[in-house]
């Protein structure tokens, strides 16, 4: 009798403990579900900001376009001394802040930072500063420098027929953000993808969105071909459109 009690009780005392094994397989599957979430979570937040930046640069994009229909040609700055941005102003209904800058004067004379102080909501994707330390207002985009700082201002009509409507204008940057009224606000886009002060790159991983002279924004990849890269920032002479399929 005593020795099959004490193989019962032997017994009893190796049975699994399905309490801590339980407690064990819902932490896993709570940090699995969490994980999840967090992912999800992630790539919605990457969703919305690629799309608010693709609306914005649609904004400029029209705004450039209702610029070159009446002035025939493309912001200068190299000539103006005032950022491609600035240009814009009153095609994105801020005529009122336009009207202020004092064109006769630097763009960081004190009378216009004042003006620069001013956020444009056009020039900005949520998510990184509107400002710099020094309260002036930041673009959170860039203007192609073989555009907009040329040795000459870039007609429409070249645009349009030289250069096939198929040439970077503006893309997201991901760093080094610079006031909008700042006329350096420029970039080349041959520099590649990329944080550093000179590339492009924006708020989603793998490549950035970017704005056509066709009026059209896409997603251009950081694995487009740098052959692809080079016709669509510069403004040589175009044979035919850049192939915007190869993306």
């Amino acid at each position: 009798m005593n020795d099959t009690a004490e193989k019962s009780k032997a017994m009893s005392g190796s049975k699994p403990n399905y309490l801590a094994i339980a407690l064990i397989i819902g932490g896993i599957i709570c940090s699995v579900f969490v994980y999840k979430v967090y992912q999800f979570n992630k790539l919605e937040h990457e969703v919305f900001l690629r799309t608010n930046s693709k609306m914005k640069l649609k904004s400029v994009g029209r705004a450039l376009g209702d610029y070159t229909n009446e002035h025939e040609e493309y912001p200068n700055s190299l000539r103006d001394g005032l950022s491609w941005q600035a240009r814009l102003l009153p095609f994105l209904g801020q005529d009122h802040i336009y009207q202020q800058i004092e064109f006769s004067e630097p763009w960081d004379s004190s009378s216009n930072l004042r003006i620069a102080e001013s956020v444009i909501e056009d020039f900005q994707v949520h998510s990184f500063d509107k400002k710099n330390a020094n309260g002036i207002a930041l673009s959170h985009f860039a203007g192609n420098k073989h555009v907009f700082d040329s040795s000459e201002p870039v007609k429409k009509t070249h645009m349009q027929h030289v250069l096939m409507n198929s040439t970077i204008l503006a893309f997201e940057i991901s760093n080094g953000f610079m006031p909008w009224m700042d006329p350096s606000n420029l970039r080349d886009p041959m520099n590649g993808f990329g944080n550093g002060e000179n590339q492009i790159g924006g708020v989603s991983i793998g490549g950035c969105n970017v704005l056509l002279s066709d009026g059209t924004v896409i997603f251009l990849s950081e694995n487009t071909d740098a052959e692809i890269i080079e016709c669509l920032s510069t403004i040589t002479a175009k044979e035919s459109p850049c192939e915007l399929f190869s993306f």
